[in-house]
């Protein structure tokens, strides 16, 4: 039985592997010639054959090894990748993505998937094999082959002569088959007891090669001496069926990095845990500092020294979180990678031209954000190819390039991350989207709607102006779960688009889930949570002059800039008499460009708030982004600035 813990690092290693030959398959049909990036395909494919043999996925282990046939007579012949070829590569790790993430190892649900792939390696195998016969000796005949068991027990002070026993074991596998791995871990003391300089382990392997008894004893040429390492050959082979190389060092592409980086792998599960109780001790902390508060009020002279303790503790809180939450974020360029296949596939089989231009990949976002991200990024995508960029007849005659351009960013803005996909197609028809909303009766037939809302119907369920339905888009379904997907994460979406030159889906997200800074204010004997990153000043309300603009929103003129005005207490319905607009405080907040004031009754502090989701048990409450548990101990609703200005606006 697989090890479980082995088997958990075979399907996080071969992920990234997948990642690799996917990205690399999609430059390489523009580079057909980068011989550099053909070797990093070969060798992520390489790692996943000898990966699926060590842990016993055989399904895993025949397509890969398959697969990595084609890749090296590619990389042996010097030939171009051709796109018949890309497809079979990219079908391929499509169904080991497939068995990996659906945990179905024998490959049950996808019986017919794998018989097809398998069946167009060995088409494809065969074709080079008929090709090649007559040319090169290694395709007429399979050469004579002999197995080997080889038993390394090696010196305990190994490691002082410069040897990395994993080398020795790579060395192996670039000379033949490592069908078995054997470790024996008896000498291996308790962790108390543990010398990291020193070797305890000892291996044994099954070795299938073309190579004699010398070639392998080469390999120890500089070690034999001080080591007990037997090499005996096998009379009676054993099934080799399921041989595989085991590729121990795994290889990654440091093209664009030239430094290394210490990691190590850690479940995210844990980190959410660290920052569960981080949340937990800001929350006790936030009481504590209230308690003494109290306290200090009676006894002046502790005053001082109490501040520059819970400085000093701030401080350190501090820097767990920042580093705990820097721990969990990853670029998202892996994401926006893959985009890159969805436009090859969707165009493979049409006639539209699409080159996708990538910027940001190495922003980073919570990796909970970043999971949630790729339906909703997906979905746009195909949209734009499908619904935004037009056929190159029809580009031409617009005066625009054959080829259509689609643009994904990705960038920091005021404390959030912004990802903006643009698009140089045929943009929203107003009048087409009007009609349809109209014939839908999705607003009444005289309703006037301002652009914005005019956009936004788009994201209503069941909405669509295309009259045919594709394999692609335009089933009715998909925008509106956009829409509903970047909620859930706190982010929000706005369109910007013009007739025959483009539109632009502009997201904007929170860095993290968890945890936020935000300023305490209360209305009308409730506390409100704000997002200090939205926050521009605070204004005493008494000291402005409101102007009322007639069957308009009341504004203030702040430095020759007017901002609408309206009260928090009115704009979230609530009960109880509200303060007139010239009494209170206005705290000016902004988004996109827009600002708008406020008005509050007190601005209690700011404060490191803890987001729980109240979705699940409130439904979509408009206006409220989550709640939190303040210092003092009561529940606090944390608000939306993006709903606040749609509210605001509707009113």
């Amino acid at each position: 039985m697989v090890d479980d813990y082995l088997l958990q690092t075979f399907i996080e290693e071969t992920e990234e592997h997948l990642q690799t030959i996917e990205e690399g398959l999609l430059e390489l049909e523009k580079y057909p010639d980068d011989k550099e990036l053909i070797g990093n395909i070969f060798r992520a494919m390489h790692s996943i054959k000898g990966g699926a043999g060590m842990v016993g996925l055989s399904k895993v282990n025949e397509i890969a090894h398959g697969l990595e046939n084609i890749l090296e007579e590619i990389r042996q012949n010097s030939k171009q990748l051709s796109e018949n070829v890309v497809s079979i590569l990219l079908q391929g790790i499509d169904i080991i993505r497939h068995i990996i993430e659906t945990k179905d190892f024998e490959g049950t649900n996808i019986q017919s998937r794998i018989d097809k792939i398998n069946n167009e390696i060995n088409n494809y195998n065969g074709d080079q094999q008929s090709n090649n016969e007559g040319n090169n000796e290694k395709y007429k005949h399979h050469k004579e082959t002999n197995q080997f068991k080889i038993t390394l027990n090696l010196n305990q002070n190994i490691f002082e002569t410069g040897t990395d026993p994993l080398m020795l074991l790579m060395e192996l596998s670039d000379i033949g088959d490592i069908i078995e791995v054997s470790l024996d871990k008896s000498k291996l003391p308790n962790i108390y007891e543990l010398d990291i300089y020193t070797f305890y382990l000892k291996w044994t392997v099954i070795l299938e090669t073309d190579k004699n008894k010398e070639d392998i004893e080469n390999i120890f040429i500089f070690i034999l001496d001080d080591n007990d390492i037997k090499i005996e050959e096998i009379k009676d082979k054993l099934k080799t069926k399921n041989k595989v190389k085991s590729t121990i060092k795994s290889e990654f592409n440091e093209k664009h990095n030239n430094y290394k980086k210490e990691t190590v792998r850690v479940d995210t599960k844990k980190l959410e845990n660290i920052l569960n109780d981080i949340a937990e001790l800001l929350i006790s902390q936030s009481n504590v500092k209230r308690i003494i508060g109290q306290i200090i009020t009676k006894n002046h002279s502790l005053k001082e020294e109490i501040d520059n303790s819970f400085q000093s503790i701030d401080k350190i809180v501090r820097r767990v979180q920042e580093q705990v939450m820097s721990a969990s974020m990853i670029p998202i360029g892996g994401t926006f990678t893959r985009l890159h296949r969805i436009v090859r596939d969707i165009t493979k089989n049409s006639e539209k031209k699409v080159n996708l231009e990538i910027n940001g990949k190495d922003t980073e976002l919570d990796r909970k954000i970043i999971e949630e991200l790729a339906d909703p990024l997906n979905h746009l995508i195909r949209n734009a190819v499908d619904h935004g960029i037009e056929a190159p007849k029809q580009r031409r005659e617009l005066g625009k390039a054959p080829e259509g351009k689609i643009t994904l960013d990705a960038y920091h803005q005021q404390g959030n991350i912004i990802i903006e996909i643009t698009d140089d197609g045929r943009g929203i028809d107003k009048e087409k989207v009007l009609n349809k909303a109209r014939e839908k009766g999705l607003i009444e037939v005289n309703q006037e709607l301002n652009e914005q809302e005019i956009y936004s119907l788009i994201f209503r369920p069941g909405f669509s102006t295309k009259q045919e339905v594709s394999d692609i888009s335009g089933r009715g379904v998909g925008l509106d779960v956009v829409k509903t997907n970047i909620n859930n994460i706190r982010g929000n979406i706005e369109i910007l688009s013009k007739k025959n030159e483009g539109t632009k889906f502009k997201i904007k997200l929170p860095l993290t889930l968890a945890i936020i800074d935000g300023i305490v204010l209360r209305v009308a004997n409730e506390e409100f949570v704000l997002p200090v990153t939205s926050v521009v000043e605070f204004i005493d309300a008494r000291s402005q002059r409101l102007e009322h603009v007639e069957g308009k929103a009341t504004i203030v003129n702040l430095r020759n800039e007017y901002i609408p005005c309206t009260s928090l207490q009115e704009l979230l319905d609530m009960k109880g008499n509200s303060k007139n607009l010239n009494e209170g405080i206005l705290v000016i907040i902004q988004e996109n460009q827009k600002k708008l004031a406020l008005q509050v009754d007190e601005i209690i502090g700011q404060e490191q708030v803890v987001i729980k989701n109240i979705n699940e048990n409130m439904g979509y409450a408009e206006g409220f982004a989550g709640a939190t548990i303040l210092g003092n101990g009561e529940v606090s609703l944390i608000l939306d600035v993006s709903s606040l200005f749609k509210l605001a606006h509707r009113d």
